[in-house]
């Protein structure tokens, strides 16, 4: 998205949907913690330092979006896990027999799909890496 996308689409009153998983999820304000970690301020990062963002909008988490697409009551139990489970959300519907199994199959569908994004942004740094050199606060540029 170009730079001041966003704040424009607002400034027209168009509704800025965020989708985001709850893994993503802070305690506390975003506003507040965006105040305290910008990026400038990092002194030592492992790779490139980031800050925070706050955006304004709907934002749609995958609980908000189950409840969207099947008539359905969802309550998150439990996130995370292990062996490829890390990004996992465990989440118990109620509500009538063929909204669970429109959920179901929906989930079915998208259960397993690959990571979203470019391929070189997910790339882990390592010390010594090429593109350290263009990284605020990377541990690795002085040889730690």
């Amino acid at each position: 998205m170009q730079e001041g996308a966003v704040s424009g689409m607002l400034s027209e009153g168009a509704e800025v949907i965020i989708p985001i998983g709850l893994e993503k999820l802070i305690p506390g304000s975003v506003r507040d913690a965006s105040i305290i970690v910008g990026r400038k301020d990092v002194d030592v990062s492992y790779g490139m330092a980031v800050g925070l963002i706050p955006l304004y909008g709907k934002v749609i988490t995958e609980k908000d979006a189950v409840e969207i697409l099947a008539k359905l009551n969802c309550t998150v139990m439990g996130k995370g896990g292990i062996l490829g489970a890390e990004g996992s959300t465990v989440m118990f519907v109620e509500g009538l027999d063929k909204e669970v199994k429109k959920i179901l199959k929906i989930t079915k569908e998208v259960k397993g799909a690959d990571i979203s994004g470019q391929k070189e942004s997910l790339e882990e740094r390592k010390r010594g890496n090429l593109t350290c050199k263009n990284h605020l606060a990377c541990i690795y540029l002085g040889g730690v």
